[in-house]
């Protein structure tokens, strides 16, 4: 399983843009924050 870390790391590495956020807010997740929280810090919808 993955670690917060890990997820910091591989969105360091992409090129991909929408995956970086995917990675990032896997990031957030993994360290508890809210679904609210994320798509704040990420400047998209909740959905």
């Amino acid at each position: 399983m993955h670690t917060a870390d890990d997820f910091k790391q591989l969105a360091k590495q992409t090129s991909n843009g929408q995956l970086r956020t995917r990675y990032l807010a896997l990031y957030h997740f993994k360290k508890g924050e809210t679904r609210t929280q994320i798509a704040a810090y990420l400047g998209v919808a909740t959905g």
